[in-house]
């Protein structure tokens, strides 16, 4: 993995296997929180990203508030790392969609919103 990685949660056997929470090194920095089996995303989860902070005071406001401000979020069902499943996927003032994802893809019956 790369510097800057992390990953907070439970282990089996050297591997993330449970819950834990992810948090990637990229610029782009992901961040993923829900269930993990043999070190992989699987089960139910939570991918996000949030939105590049423009200004020290929506750094500082950041540190003090929950806030949920993302570009990109997926909640739902993962499998062996991929978007498996029932899930609803938002790209902030684009789109919407809540349906079925096969190996990362929407795919099956879903709704699309344009925002």
């Amino acid at each position: 993995k790369q510097s800057g990685y992390k990953y907070v949660g439970d282990f089996s056997n050297g591997m993330f296997h449970g819950h834990g929470v992810e948090t990637e090194a990229s610029a782009v920095g992901g961040v993923y929180e829900g269930d993990f089996r043999s070190g992989v995303r699987s089960g139910f989860g939570t991918y996000s990203i949030q939105k590049p902070k423009t200004s020290t005071k929506d750094i500082n406001e950041s540190e003090n508030e929950d806030n949920d401000d993302f570009d990109y979020s997926y909640k739902g069902q993962w499998n062996n790392g991929m978007k498996q499943g029932e899930g609803e996927e938002i790209i902030r003032g684009v789109e919407f969609f809540r349906g079925q994802f096969h190996m990362h893809e929407r795919h099956g019956y879903g709704s699309l919103n344009f925002i």
